[in-house]
């Protein structure tokens, strides 16, 4: 049997269950949680639960690391801060550049390891010249 929890990564995101390990979680906890590409940060939004895995995936399940600290919380609203910079700086790099490109959204994983960019188009762009 798995102990399994609902976490959201943002609040439009759909619901992705992960290993709730031995934590004590309820509903509208912070979590922190491994990801493939880094730490992430994200809120309980279903109980943890015992489930028996019929059909284990391919993938295993990701892992709640830890309940998420005061301190967490304020990088957490770091990070945001930084992604609304990002996503200002990418805009207008790409009107500037004339690129074609709309800039949708800036992600940066909790670890600040890595910065997703998303981005809309009519056609494809070559968008090396902002890295």
């Amino acid at each position: 049997m798995t102990r399994v929890t609902g976490i959201r990564w943002r609040q439009a995101d759909p619901i992705t269950y992960v290993d709730a390990a031995d934590l004590e979680l309820r509903r509208n906890n912070y979590v922190v949680v491994q990801a493939a590409k880094g730490e992430e940060f994200a809120w309980v939004v279903r109980e943890p639960r015992n489930l028996v895995l019929s059909q284990p995936d391919d993938e295993p399940l990701l892992t709640v690391t830890r309940k998420a600290t005061a301190s967490d919380f304020g990088r957490w609203q770091q990070i945001k801060e930084m992604e609304q910079d990002a996503f200002k700086v990418a805009r207008t790099k790409a009107r500037e550049l004339e690129l074609g490109m709309k800039i949708v959204d800036a992600h940066y994983t909790f670890d600040r390891s890595r910065l997703t960019v998303t981005f809309g188009a009519q056609g494809r762009v070559d968008f090396r010249v902002l890295l």
